[in-house]
C-alpha cells in the first residue's frame, strides 16, 4: 500500500505554501510492524521510498519562528521534526497537517527532517530538506558620533520599520532600504539607544538596546547669561519668573536686568504661563528681538528634550519649592539636566527649597538629577503626573 506525506517549511503567513516536498512512503509489511521500531529507532529502520514518487521542489527560507508541516493519509498518525538531528517538535494533529512551529536561536541553512509514524509507532517514512532560517534581528551600527548624529540600524528577517529611542525618549523612525535616522543631540556622553523592529503590519518583532558615545558638543550647553534673583532690589524672594525671563532675553541680545522687568510689570504678571510669555514677548518686541515665547500647560518630557536638542533653552515651572518656582533649562543627558536656577542650588527634593548658601553664581549652569528634576516639573504633590508648564522659543 502506497501513501505520501508532504513536508513544507512556511513563514507564519503561509506565504510559501506553494513549495511542498512530496514524500512517497511504502507501508511496511507485517514483518516490519512486528519489529517494534519507534521514534527512538528511526536510524535503525529504513523506510522504503518510491523514487518516481519522490520530488524535492525547492529550498525554503523562513523568518524564525518557522512553521513546518506535513500531510499524509492512511496510517500516518504522528510526524516528528528534527533540525540538524535535534528534535524540534512533533504533531498528531492531522487537521493542521501535522504542523509544528519552532523558534530558532541561530540562523543559517538548517537540515530539517520529518519522520512519519503509524499508531504502533512504526516508522513509515522520512525525508529532509534544507531551510535557510533568517532571524528577526535589529542592531545599531553606530557606536559613536558627533552631536549631529547619523544613527544606522541593520535588520534581518521580517523587520520592516525601526523606531529609535534615546534614554527612553522617542527620536524617530527609520525605513528601508537604509534604516538611517539623523538626529542632533544637545549633550555629549553615553546614550542608551533602544531599537524596536516592527513588521510591515506593525507587529513588534524584536527589541535591542545599544550605547552610543556622543562626542564634541556643538556649542555645548547654551551659554545663557545668569541672574541671581536674591541680588534683585525689588522683591528678590518672589521674582524667579522675571529673573528667568531676563536670562532668556539677555541670551537673545537684551541688555537689561531683572529689576527693570519687575519695575515695569510688577511681580504677579509673570506668575502664570500666559503672563510670563506676555512679559517676554512685549519686551522682546520693544527692543527689536525676533524671538517669542509660546507657552503651554500641556507639555511633555519628550517636547522638553526636543527643544533642548534643537539648542533652544526652555523656561519651566515646577515644584522646587512649596509655592512653586521658575527656572531656565539649558540641556540634558541620560542622567539629568543642566539649568540656570535663579534661586541658587536646589536640594533636589520635591518642594525641598534652597537651603544652601547664597552667592551670585550659585545657580549658574548647575546639574540636577533626572528623577528629582522630572518629578518637580511633572507633579503637583510628588506622586501624580501632570503636564508640564513650559515655554517654547519661536
Amino acid at each position: 500500500m502506497l501513501m505520501s506525506i508532504i513536508l513544507g517549511c512556511f513563514s507564519q503567513d503561509f506565504s510559501k505554501e506553494e513549495h511542498p516536498v512530496l514524500i512517497a512512503i511504502e507501508q511496511p509489511s507485517e514483518e516490519a510492524n512486528s519489529s517494534g521500531s519507534g521514534p527512538s529507532n528511526e536510524d535503525q529502520v529504513e523506510p522504503v521510498h518510491q523514487a518516481e514518487d519522490f520530488e524535492l521542489l525547492s529550498e525554503f527560507s523562513c523568518a524564525s519562528p518557522c512553521l513546518f508541516r506535513a500531510t499524509g493519509g492512511g496510517p500516518v498518525v504522528k510526524v516528528v521534526y528534527k533540525a540538524d538531528d535535534w528534535v524540534i517538535g512533533e504533531s498528531r494533529d492531522r487537521d493542521s497537517h501535522f504542523s509544528v512551529e519552532y523558534d530558532f536561536q541561530y540562523g543559517g541553512v538548517r537540515s530539517i527532517q520529518a519522520y512519519a509514524y503509524n499508531l504502533e509507532e512504526d516508522l513509515l517514512g522520512s525525508d529532509q530538506m534544507s531551510v535557510d532560517v533568517v532571524l528577526n534581528q535589529v542592531s545599531l551600527q553606530t557606536q559613536s558620533c558627533e552631536q549631529q548624529c547619523l544613527l544606522k540600524a541593520q535588520v534581518s528577517g521580517d523587520v520592516y520599520q525601526v523606531d529609535f529611542y534615546a534614554d527612553d525618549y522617542f527620536l524617530g523612525v527609520a525605513w528601508p532600504p537604509n534604516y538611517e535616522l539623523e538626529y542632533t543631540f544637545s549633550q555629549t556622553g553615553s546614550r542608551d539607544i533602544d531599537l524596536l523592529g516592527f513588521s510591515s503590519d506593525g507587529e513588534l518583532l524584536v527589541q535591542e538596546r545599544s550605547v552610543v558615545d556622543v562626542r564634541e558638543a556643538q556649542g555645548g550647553v547654551p551659554n545663557v547669561p545668569y541672574f541671581y534673583q536674591f541680588a534683585n532690589s525689588y522683591s528678590p524672594g518672589s521674582t524667579c519668573a522675571n529673573t528667568s525671563i531676563a536670562m532668556l532675553l539677555a541670551y537673545y541680545g537684551w541688555s537689561g536686568a531683572p529689576d527693570e522687568l519687575t519695575s515695569y510689570y510688577g511681580v504677579s504678571t509673570a506668575q502664570s504661563p500666559s503672563g510670563l510669555a506676555s512679559v517676554f514677548n512685549q519686551d522682546a518686541a520693544y527692543f527689536g528681538l525676533s524671538e517669542r515665547l509660546l507657552p503651554t500647560t500641556s507639555g511633555t518630557l519628550t517636547e522638553l528634550r526636543t527643544e533642548l536638542d534643537a539648542g533652544r533653552p526652555v523656561i519651566v515651572h515646577g515644584y522646587f519649592t512649596a509655592a512653586g518656582h521658575v527656572l531656565v533649562v539649558l540641556g540634558y543627558d541620560q542622567n539629568g539636566y543642566w539649568v540656570n536656577d535663579p534661586a541658587g542650588t536646589w536640594n533636589q527634593y520635591f518642594q525641598g527649597g534652597y537651603p544652601y548658601g547664597w552667592e551670585p553664581t550659585a545657580g549658574k549652569s548647575i546639574y540636577y538629577g533626572k528623577t528629582a528634576f522630572e518629578l518637580a516639573i511633572t507633579s503637583t504633590n510628588g506622586y501624580n503626573y501632570e503636564p508640564i508648564w513650559m515655554h517654547f522659543v519661536r
